[in-house]
């Protein structure tokens, strides 16, 4: 059995997720894969804390609005401080919201582990955006990993399709509905919702966040587009080149006449490769039946890729909720020490 700490960066929904989903599935862990997770550390923007090996299995079942005054916290500790450099490593999850312009505070956080010898699984889509390529070869040079299956698309398993299933083939085009927030407003605009009214609904299901501009608008979809793009060809991509429109102010009647045509209209991130050009875009494309993205509603999320030598690939599933985040980070964690 291989015991391997934890040290989680970051609180929301998502570390409160993977928290409560690693003790829910840490014996079938155990059991399939000979892998004993345990949580040696939490850190957030108010402090930290760090336990002995020995004593790691409190903080699993320590309740999460009490940690804070716990016994072993420290107010304003910061994972910087902590000498993870002399532990015995493992992998740090961070699932902290940085700044899309800076990267900051997880830039700093993931130079910190893999610089001390630990591998990284990221939600934070933050670090990725601008400086992708250095974290990718820092993590190769130092032999570690650099997993992000959360931050393109979560539970819907993008990143896994294109570097192992179609391993071999190359990427011609890639389409896909990255967000759930805004498939979710699409498909309830199509049943004659307003898009104020929709998006109400999904704030109070927990599919939007309080501030869904990033989703609102096509960022977060952008984004995503960004990452798979570096992902599969290993290039560097600003987020300025990829041409971006949302769904804010999208006029119900507009959904309506577009349904009317058979159609559906879905938010789609696509990346387009012609010989050595590679272009990629956010917009709203109505959507015929024969399309394999045409039945993905609510805030079900799906990609297709096309190929040389696969033809079209299409997954579908993995609905936008923290859940789905958390099992994304696991599965990173899991492949991590027990590749296929």
């Amino acid at each position: 059995m291989k015991q391997i700490p934890i040290i989680l960066i970051g609180k929301g929904h998502v570390g409160k997720a993977f928290i409560e989903l690693l003790v829910e599935k840490r014996e079938v862990i155990k059991e399939r894969y000979s892998l004993d997770f345990f949580l040696q550390g939490i850190f957030r923007s108010t402090g930290g804390a760090m336990l002995p090996k020995e004593e790691a299995s409190h903080l699993f079942f320590f309740p999460d609005n009490c940690l804070e005054s716990s016994p072993w916290w420290q107010n304003g500790y910061s994972f910087l401080d902590a000498p993870v450099n002399k532990l015995s490593p493992g992998v740090v999850v961070l699932t902290t919201v940085s700044s899309m312009e800076t990267g900051e505070p997880g830039f700093a956080y993931l130079q910190q582990a893999l610089s001390s010898g630990w591998h990284v699984v990221t939600a934070d889509k933050g670090p990725l955006i601008n400086n992708f390529r250095c974290l990718r070869r820092e993590a190769e040079r130092q032999g570690l990993s650099l997993k992000y299956s959360t931050c393109t698309a979560a539970a819907l398993p993008s990143v896994d399709v294109a570097l192992t299933s179609l391993a071999g083939a190359e990427i011609i085009r890639v389409e896909g509905i990255l967000n759930g927030t805004t498939n979710f407003i699409l498909s309830r605009m199509e049943e004659g919702v307003s898009f104020e009214e929709a998006l109400v609904e999904a704030q109070s299901k927990g599919i939007a966040e309080p501030d869904p501009t990033r989703d609102l608008e096509g960022w977060d979809t952008a984004i995503k587009i960004l990452l798979l793009a570096q992902t599969i060809y290993d290039r560097d991509f600003q987020l300025a080149e990829v041409t971006r429109e949302g769904i804010i102010n999208l006029p119900l009647k507009e959904v309506q006449v577009i349904k009317r045509q058979g159609l559906a209209l879905k938010l789609l991130g696509i990346i387009k490769r012609h010989q050595k050009d590679i272009s990629l875009e956010v917009k709203l494309v109505p959507l015929e039946k024969e399309h394999p993205l045409y039945f993905v509603r609510g805030p079900e999320k799906g990609i297709s890729f096309t190929t040389d030598s696969m033809s079209q690939v299409t997954v579908v599933g993995g609905k936008s909720d923290p859940r789905g985040a958390a099992a994304a980070l696991i599965k990173d964690m899991i492949n991590i020490f027990s590749p296929m």
